[in-house]
């Protein structure tokens, strides 16, 4: 997916053949005339890296030659210094995409309802002539079924279904602009049991979280990464001042540490030890807790397993316990034991039982 995403934001970044400002059609829709020009590899790999992509020149460059043989209308003359100039043929709209074959559509297509939430609008709008013509391609493709397709694959959520949180779409935009241009915003944002307030924020990443969209970044001049929920957002504008994210920041690496998941403080890590039911135990044999995870039959109790692995210490993980009810009994490590048992006994007073 992240190649499909770095190309599609390639095929946005090339320009209009030099000499197709000077047609009469394009004299005509002066007004809305996209940018002309020629672009290189290496300007397109350094534009790309503004936005956030990783690889080195000659990815792109890969890329490119797969997208000249995909794309007819776009051209190269070899003769640019530092590389290739590549440009669309100004004769024929971008939006015809003469080589878009059904299976491309229909990527175009399913790529659209997974990425819509996540891609910049700017990019957005963009690409809305792609998605217009793999929906037409996708339509006049026949009885093979390439239409219906993407209305029999569905990505469902693991539990209980809640609503999405409702966000501000201006808000989105300056968030999202500011993050692509490497800038500051200011916004006014209410903490949850605490009231509206303005700050001036670094933005370092958008988490797309079930159904709530974060905001990492950090507060003026301060370095510690916190996250903010977008829909707590009531206003935002963009500043021209450059953002200062903390040196060495990686936003993967950030979220490795826990951030999300609410670690407790001290050992960010324990040793968990289970006793679960057979139904209850029976997904972890496909989708384990860790790579160290183990299970093996309960010698006292028959139809129960005892379960072993080393995961992070976390709100998450006493939610996930909870769930299961009378399925599951934590045997170590003991805090977290206790803790399970005082919850049991709140449970027990709470329905009236003594």
């Amino acid at each position: 997916m992240n190649d499909f995403l770095r190309r599609l934001t390639i095929l946005s970044l090339i320009p209009r053949r030099p000499d197709w400002a000077s047609t009469a059609h394009a004299a005509r829709d002066a007004a809305s005339a996209p940018r002309t020009g020629k672009t290189s590899a290496a300007q397109l790999h350094a534009q790309l890296h503004q936005r956030g992509f990783r690889g080195n020149l000659r990815a792109v460059q890969r890329d490119l030659v797969y997208l000249g043989e995909l794309f007819p209308e776009l051209e190269h003359d070899g003769q640019r210094a530092g590389g290739q100039g590549w440009c669309w043929r100004g004769d024929a709209p971008v939006r015809d995409l003469p080589g878009l074959d059904p299976a491309l559509a229909l990527t175009f297509a399913m790529a659209r309802e997974l990425l819509q939430p996540q891609l910049p609008l700017i990019l957005l709008e963009r690409l809305q002539p792609y998605f217009e013509v793999a929906d037409r391609v996708l339509r006049e493709a026949g009885p093979r079924g390439w239409e219906t397709w993407k209305d029999r694959v569905r990505v469902i959520p693991e539990g209980l279904e809640l609503r999405p949180a409702q966000f501000d779409a201006a808000v989105m935009g300056v968030v999202q602009t500011a993050l692509l241009e490497g800038k500051r915003f200011r916004g006014r944002y209410q903490p949850r049991g605490r009231d509206l307030a303005e700050y001036v924020f670094n933005p370092l990443g958008l988490v797309f979280r079930r159904r709530v969209v974060y905001l990492v970044a950090t507060l003026w001049d301060y370095g510690d990464p916190r996250h903010f929920a977008l829909h707590r957002f009531a206003w935002a504008e963009g500043l021209e001042e450059d953002a200062t994210p903390p040196e060495g920041f990686v936003l993967e690496t950030y979220l490795k540490t826990g951030a999300f998941d609410y670690v407790a403080d001290g050992s960010p890590v324990l040793a968990l030890r289970l006793r679960m039911t057979e139904a209850a135990a029976a997904h972890l044999h496909e989708t384990p807790l860790a790579g160290d995870q183990t299970i093996a039959d309960d010698a006292t109790a028959p139809g129960w397993f005892q379960v072993s692995a080393t995961v992070l210490d976390s709100e998450q993980l006493v939610w996930w316990l909870r769930g299961f009810g009378d399925q599951v009994e934590v045997l170590e490590p003991e805090p977290l034991r206790q803790r399970m048992l005082a919850g049991a006994r709140g449970l027990a007073v709470l329905y009236g039982i003594s």
